[in-house]
């Protein structure tokens, strides 16, 4: 019965939120608190998928995919002026994902990485440590 719910949670990086959101580098962790919707994310999929170890990681796999795809897909329609996805913040939206992998512990950074190449999220870090400086 909760065969839609990593598509539902993918569907929060169309939230207003993520046009607010900013990384904080040197904590690892989001200004308000988005970081947080981590463990809430892991523990929902744990309540309701229960002992079933093979179901949970499935479905956690299920969302890193299907997250990425979705935000890779809004990056493209993303491109200034006129993308509809412009105001989003890319760089911290991509460092969402890289910590949910390192967090989760359910899902290999592989499956990430299928769909995010480690080198775009190591430009976001860089993108947001750069501007976190100036």
């Amino acid at each position: 019965p909760w065969d839609l719910l990593p598509i539902a949670c993918a569907a929060c990086f169309g939230a207003e939120q993520w046009k607010k959101c900013r990384f904080v580098c040197a904590l690892e962790s989001y200004e308000r608190a988005e970081h947080m919707a981590i463990p809430a994310i892991t523990s929902l999929f744990k309540v309701l998928y229960g002992d079933d170890k093979a179901r949970l990681s499935d479905a956690l796999i299920e969302y890193t995919k299907t997250a990425s795809s979705t935000l890779m897909r809004m990056k493209l329609g993303g491109r200034p002026p006129t993308g509809i996805y412009r105001d989003y913040k890319f760089p911290e939206m991509l460092a969402f994902m890289d910590l949910f992998v390192d967090e989760c512990g359910e899902v290999s950074r592989s499956v990430l990485e299928e769909l995010i190449p480690y080198s775009l999220t190591h430009q976001a870090y860089l993108e947001m440590t750069k501007s976190a400086v100036a």
